[in-house]
């Protein structure tokens, strides 16, 4: 099942190209579509790094097109776009997520962890244990010049320690009767900053801030503005009301705007 589609214009690119640069129909065909978590919320591994991941139950493949100068160039990007209408455009996966009988981990520093990875960023979920976790937890990797990779311990731990305790809660419970680091981290750390999906953000738990200042209260249904004035309104107004579509994403700004239903995206 083709799960990811992208039709590439070089007209229409934000960067400037050549007259020699083609049209291209990036797809991904899926063979696992129905057991696959990070599917679920938008993502593919294979949409990884800067030159794309791999899993083993999907294919890349790129179909390239003609040039602007063709006339066959329109009717090419046409085309691809008709016949791909409706398949997403799947993102990179931010966070951990069960992909079959594996579970996927795109933290750095974790795939060359000795004795558990072959090269990849898949363990099997056989092998994902709380001794093997604890193990990647405690590894302090080495930098190719020497001297250890500092921001693993400081900055992907506790993101990984993170994402466990909300997508794995019992595996992290038990993690943290022989990594008690773990619970550590976890009184620390702020949910304030962190994107989430607007429909899971408690309604009424306080102002969500846009970036050119506007203040927003979410009360469920419907996002309004009091602080500021939208342009190009028919009309003078005294507050904005929208209501946003299914899946959109807000910065948290407020604890209070957390709960355990409250479904994160990095």
């Amino acid at each position: 099942m083709i799960v990811h589609a992208n039709v590439y214009d070089p007209s229409r690119s934000i960067f400037k190209g050549s007259n020699n640069d083609k049209a291209e129909c990036q797809t991904i065909d899926c063979s696992n579509h129905e057991n696959c978590e990070l599917l679920k919320r938008g993502e593919c591994a294979i949409r990884s790094g800067l030159f794309g991941g791999s899993c083993p139950h999907g294919k890349y493949h790129k179909e390239t097109g003609y040039t602007r100068r063709a006339r066959a160039f329109h009717g090419w990007i046409s085309e691809r776009k008709e016949k791909y209408k409706g398949v997403a455009f799947l993102d990179a996966p931010k966070r951990l997520g069960s992909v079959g009988d594996a579970i996927y981990l795109p933290y750095p520093h974790m795939k060359d962890a000795v004795g558990l990875f072959s090269d990849n960023l898949f363990i099997p979920l056989s092998q994902f244990t709380v001794e093997n976790v604890k193990r990647l937890c405690e590894r302090r990797p080495q930098a190719m010049m020497g001297g250890e990779i500092t921001s693993y311990q400081a900055e992907i731990v506790p993101k990984f320690v993170m994402h466990l305790s909300e997508s794995m809660p019992k595996l992290y419970t038990e993690l943290c009767k022989t990594y008690p680091r773990a619970a550590k981290l976890m009184a620390e750390h702020s949910n304030i900053g962190r994107k989430a999906l607007l429909s899971t953000v408690v309604p009424n738990g306080g102002v969500l801030t846009d970036i050119h200042g506007g203040n927003w209260i979410w009360d469920g249904e419907y996002l309004t503005m009091t602080n500021r004035k939208a342009s190009f309104m028919l009309v003078d107004h005294s507050e904005v009301r929208i209501k946003p579509i299914e899946g959109e994403t807000v910065k948290i700004c407020s604890e209070h705007q957390v709960s355990s239903k409250t479904v994160f995206v990095d």
